[in-house]
């Protein structure tokens, strides 16, 4: 299927396939740069430190790669990029901006998604070329001590994801999960950005950290954005769909360092209010305080709440009911 057909199928695809909760956008396309930045494969400026086995690779050949992104920049598409490595994003400034000199577009916003590494300059230029960020935050938290020793070294690996760069400048910067390669929890990614606290507990570039309204912006108003339906939700207001969710905690107000662990009470959907179990804001705790709407559960050997898949993983056990039980001695 060539270019041409392809655009035929993108745009027919609302009118087979929309459902009430299901919409396929046309006018937007996804394209894709260098590898994964769990697989070590992102294409990097500086070679990988203390791994001999690591390689970088284009998932999409720079020559292709640009090609496919000039036939959608010049129909006028919203573009998608995966992009995780310094030298990808670069590459990618070098398109867009030959694009733009070749056929100048405004509002175009096309948008680099996960953004493993980048720098100061690269971030400007991105502001000059009127790009916008969607964000991988989670991978500063499950990184940054793995590839301090292995991969990147402490240097780059600390200043993964430094959303600040792109935030001062004013971009709009929206955060994703891309599950499953992070927990679909979006005030864990807010909490990241916002915080920079990594697996270990440690603080890592806390002048990177973005504001608490820049990163709860992340998982509604310039989220909505990202995806070309911020005239529809994320925000509230006149004339949008009457959908948002419901804290129990004023966000704002509570410690950035508490952020992840605010409790969802319910949402409101297209108008619809759902609440979570009882509409009694926190009715969820069980016997001992824990609140299962935020996924915790009682662990006799912890003596504490616990999240099972957080305690799975930094215990070494398999994170399933049965395991956490048994190295809870939860069981009767």
């Amino acid at each position: 299927m060539g270019n041409d057909d392809y655009a035929k199928h993108i745009e027919s695809l609302p009118g087979k396939y929309d459902t009430d909760y299901i919409k396929f956008l046309t006018k937007q396309y996804k394209t894709f740069a260098d590898g994964a930045i769990y697989s070590l494969a992102l294409e990097l400026r500086e070679p990988f430190y203390n791994c001999d086995d690591c390689k970088s690779e284009w998932i999409i050949p720079l020559k292709e790669g640009e090609q496919i992104f000039n036939y959608w920049w010049d129909k006028g598409y919203k573009i998608h990029i995966h992009i995780t490595g310094d030298k990808a994003f670069e590459a990618y400034l070098d398109i867009v901006e030959r694009a733009m000199k070749r056929h100048p577009r405004k509002d175009h916003r096309t948008t680099f998604h996960h953004v493993g590494l980048f720098d100061a300059g690269q971030a400007q230029r991105a502001a000059d070329l009127g790009i916008e960020i969607s964000a991988n935050s989670y991978y500063l938290w499950a990184l940054a001590e793995k590839y301090s020793q292995t991969g990147l070294g402490k240097e780059r690996a600390e200043n993964m994801v430094a959303l600040r760069e792109f935030t001062k400048r004013g971009i709009p910067v929206s955060l994703h999960s891309d599950f499953a390669m992070a927990p679909a929890e979006p005030l864990m990614l807010a909490w990241v950005a916002a915080t920079r606290t990594v697996d270990s507990g440690r603080v890592v570039k806390p002048e990177e950290r973005i504001s608490v309204y820049d990163a709860l912006k992340g998982i509604t108003s310039t989220a909505a954005r990202t995806f070309g339906m911020d005239d529809r939700i994320g925000s509230i207001k006149v004339g949008k769909d009457a959908t948002f969710t419901l804290l129990e905690q004023n966000p704002f107000k509570v410690d950035p360092a508490k952020l992840k662990d605010v409790p969802v009470a319910g949402v409101v959907y297209k108008g619809k209010v759902i609440m979570k179990q009882s509409e009694k804001m926190g009715a969820d705790r069980d016997e001992h305080g824990c609140i299962r709407s935020a996924g915790y559960h009682w662990c006799a050997r912890t003596k504490q709440c616990e999240r099972p898949w957080e305690l799975a993983r930094n215990k070494g056990f398999e994170n399933n009911k049965e395991s956490f039980d048994r190295y809870c001695g939860n069981e009767q």
